[in-house]
C-alpha cells in the first residue's frame, strides 16, 4: 500500500513483497488477504482502507492490484536466507525482540546477507541495532528506524 501510495504508476513498476511467518495459520491468513472489521480497527486509516480494500459481507480484502505484488511462505528466521534476495528493502519489525542477543545477531547477518548493496533495513522501533557494528548506525526515515548495513561507498580516483 505505502508503494501503490508514493509511486503513481505503480503498476508498470516490477514489485514484489515477500511476507514470511513461522506460523502456517499466519502465512494463510495474509495470502488470503481477508481481514475482519476488528482486525481493520486496529488501525486502517478510511482513506486506506477505501483506496486499497474491497468489502466482502462483513469482512475487508486487500484488492487486486496490492495482492499481486505480494507473496508468502512460511519461514524460520533461524534459517538460511541465501537462496532468498536480493532485496531493496527489508521490514523486521518487532521480531527480534523475542530473540536472544547471540540470535538476534546471526539474524540481522543473515538478513544483511540476502540485503541489495545500497538497500534499505526497517526494524523496530524498540529495536537498537548499533550494538552490532558501524555498519548498523541508525538513521531515521518516515518516523521509523532504518539502517543501510550494505551501503556503498563511492570510491575517489
Amino acid at each position: 500500500m505505502a508503494f501503490a501510495d508514493t509511486i503513481p504508476d505503480v503498476q508498470s513498476w516490477d514489485i514484489q513483497v515477500l511476507g514470511t511467518d513461522i506460523s502456517q495459520s499466519a502465512v494463510a491468513h495474509a495470502s488470503r488477504g481477508i481481514y475482519s472489521r476488528l482486525e481493520i480497527g486496529r488501525g486502517m486509516d478510511p482513506a486506506h482502507l477505501k483506496k486499497h480494500f474491497v468489502e466482502r459481507g462483513e469482512d475487508w480484502q486487500v484488492n487486486d492490484q496490492i495482492r499481486s505484488m505480494c507473496y508468502f511462505e512460511q519461514r524460520n528466521l533461524h534459517d538460511s536466507m541465501t537462496a532468498l534476495g536480493p532485496f531493496d528493502i527489508i521490514f523486521c519489525r518487532n521480531v527480534a525482540i523475542y530473540f536472544s542477543p547471540e540470535d538476534q545477531k546471526k539474524l540481522f547477518s543473515n538478513l544483511a546477507k540476502v540485503l541489495a548493496p545500497n538497500g534499505w533495513f526497517f526494524a523496530g522501533s524498540s529495536e537498537s541495532l548499533s550494538y552490532l557494528g558501524p555498519q548498523w548506525k541508525a538513521q531515521q526515515h518516515c518516523r521509523s528506524n532504518c539502517y543501510r548495513p550494505n551501503m556503498k561507498v563511492p570510491t575517489s580516483v
